[in-house]
């Protein structure tokens, strides 16, 4: 699974934010979360089966869900939905303002930055979406790792359960073998490329 940020953010924090009371947080915002689940998120054993843990966290530690999800290196400073607020609310300024029919001069100026912060608006919801996109990739993702783990997991179980034991210790001393082999294969490929 990808590193998240979960425990980076949560010991980043002034005060720093204990699972308990990252836990506390997210029922604030309707989301129910163990200490013990939030322990697994955060070192990448398991993955949220509810997305809005993404977005509730982001807004917790005031940046965005790519950030908190491991895929942006640059923390930012707010998630878009804080940021649309904040928009929409001085574009709500901006109209009062016009209401009362300011001069040619101000209304032109103010005109030109309610035309801004509409473009800007629409550049923050492109990339809102842009987002869920690459959430949906990533749990994806995440879930086919899963799988092919559990899936590798089985297969050994399936093999060490029908082997004789005598055996068993010929099928472990071959696997030391091969990743013996690999190593050395590898060792010549780094030489070749130098």
């Amino acid at each position: 699974m990808a590193k998240n940020r979960i425990k980076e953010l949560r010991n980043s924090a002034n005060p720093k934010i204990t699972l308990k009371e990252l836990s506390e947080k997210l029922k604030e915002k309707g989301l129910s979360f163990t200490d013990s689940q939030l322990s697994k998120f955060e070192n990448g054993t398991s993955t949220p089966r509810n997305d809005d843990i993404w977005e509730a966290l982001a807004q917790i530690f005031n940046t965005d869900k790519l950030y908190v999800m491991g895929f942006l290196d640059i923390k930012s400073p707010s998630n878009p939905k804080l940021q649309l607020a904040e928009i929409d609310r001085e574009i709500q300024e901006i109209e009062e303002i016009l209401k009362n029919k300011p001069k040619e001069y101000d209304k032109e100026i103010l005109e030109e930055n309610k035309k801004e912060l509409l473009s800007f608006r629409n550049t923050v919801i492109r990339a809102e979406k842009n987002i869920d996109k690459l959430m949906a990739l990533k749990i994806k993702s995440d879930k086919l790792e899963n799988d092919k783990f559990k899936l590798n997991n089985e297969s050994v179980e399936f093999i060490l359960m029908h082997l004789k034991p005598e055996n068993c210790d010929t099928w472990i001393k071959m696997g030391y073998a091969l990743l013996d082999s690999q190593k050395l294969k590898e060792t010549r490929d780094d030489r070749a490329e130098t």
